[in-house]
């Protein structure tokens, strides 16, 4: 199945994914949900082709005192050469509920660091990170992930080398990512492949 046609049958009926140009011009120009119950859906995100933006993230919550954040049915399109997305969602807080959303040539399309246990990544197509499709954190007690299209991006998961997950990746097609989990060497400056992660899958089709 060609992706377009992958993207079409993915999206929920009586979807309410809205061509809806977000133009970021300000040097810090993003949404920042600083709040309990935030709520975004239906937007979509191209990628900032300021050259003066050196990282540029559509959504992103600093606050790891905050709960709730819910993400649903929106679109980022980044361009790696002209307009590029250094990572589409980086959270702190918990409760982070990501669902029904596409991801395109982001850098990074999903990054939650610190006090993230409880998120929910479900039902998303990620595809064309040109560095990872999810970096997590480490101290993360349980969270949910099934039922997405992770395909095409270089690592699939980016963690901290030590960190061991009791969570489970589920029902989900994780297939032809140049590497499947690595770490970030500070003395490399770069990410290195962990030939054995502590992580568990069931039903992933690679």
């Amino acid at each position: 199945m060609r992706l377009t046609s992958l993207i079409l049958s993915w999206l929920p009926t009586g979807s309410r994914l809205r061509s809806r140009l977000v133009r970021h011009n300000d040097l810090r120009l993003q949404h920042q949900p600083r709040h309990f119950n935030s709520f975004l859906e239906g937007i979509k995100f191209v990628g900032n082709p300021n050259p003066e933006v050196p990282f540029y993230y559509p959504i992103s919550r600093e606050d790891q005192t905050l709960d709730d954040l819910i993400v649903r049915e929106c679109l980022f399109v980044g361009d790696k050469e002209t307009a590029r997305i250094q990572g589409a969602v980086w959270a702190h807080g918990t409760h982070i509920d990501i669902s029904n959303c596409i991801f395109y040539e982001c850098r990074n399309a999903i990054l939650l660091f610190n006090n993230v246990s409880g998120f929910s990544i479900r039902h998303n197509i990620i595809t064309e990170s040109y560095e990872s499709a999810l970096w997590l954190g480490n101290e993360i007690e349980s969270f949910v992930f099934q039922e997405n299209i992770v395909v095409n991006n270089h690592n699939f998961l980016v963690m901290p080398a030590a960190s061991t997950y009791t969570s489970v990746f589920r029902k989900s097609i994780i297939s032809g990512n140049t590497a499947h989990v690595g770490s970030w060497s500070s003395e490399k400056q770069g990410i290195l492949e962990i030939p054995n992660p502590s992580i568990m899958e069931e039903e992933i089709d690679h």
